[in-house]
């Protein structure tokens, strides 16, 4: 599948469910493998510096086990996934209006 908006192409592989970008025909990002992980986030603002300690538990990669095509829109596409673990996602992918 391909979302495309101006020079701006995502190719959408299934089966491994991956993402390519290009520009102008060109590779910029990609293969871009999808999973998941759980975890939680416990960012600390440390107002006097104005910065951020970063802090991230997170849990084993989960795999995707099964994606459920669907019929694309020009700059837009919305699938649904079973995961390895048997729970379900759903990835939306879509084209910023900015990339023309």
């Amino acid at each position: 599948m391909r979302l495309e908006r101006g020079p701006l192409t995502v190719d959408v592989a299934l089966a491994p469910l991956s993402l390519t970008v290009r520009r102008g025909g060109r590779r910029i990002a990609g293969p871009i493998v999808v999973r998941v992980r759980d975890g939680g986030i416990e960012d600390q603002w440390i107002q006097w510096t104005e910065g951020v300690v970063a802090h991230e538990d997170l849990g084993d990669r989960i795999e995707v086990a099964h994606v459920a095509p669907a019929l694309p829109a020009r700059d837009r596409l919305r699938v649904a996934l079973e995961l390895d673990d048997g729970s379900a996602a759903t990835l939306t992918e879509a084209v910023d209006a900015m990339a023309k």
